[in-house]
């Protein structure tokens, strides 16, 4: 691959799925005569898996448990995550679910 982008270049940009963890990733490249010169790989994240990780598990409990009890943050992009319920809140709610889908007691 090219190690740095001509001036004149027309690219076309691909976009190919592939499977992540349940997601699918979104590869965008960028050709140029032929070539990849440059990819970037976009993960979609779900609701629940509020770190990005790719999967809904016990640190995204964790991370939402601290914000309803007031123990913890949410960064923007967390927080939306978090919203399991599309309410625009981070609550005991949105908590109760994602236990749910953990198979968690509530």
């Amino acid at each position: 691959m090219p190690s740095s982008i001509p001036e004149d270049l027309t690219s076309v940009k691909l976009k190919a799925k592939e499977d992540y963890g349940g997601y699918d990733n979104i590869v965008l490249s960028d050709i140029y005569n032929g070539e990849i010169i440059r990819e970037e790989t976009i993960r979609p994240y779900g609701k629940g898996d509020v770190n990005y990780d790719g999967v809904v598990d016990e640190t995204d409990l964790n991370l939402v448990t601290n914000y309803v009890s007031s123990a913890g943050d949410l960064e923007e992009e967390e927080f939306e995550r978090a919203d399991i319920n599309y309410d625009n809140k981070v609550d005991i709610y949105d908590l109760m679910l994602l236990m749910q889908y953990l198979g968690k007691e509530i």
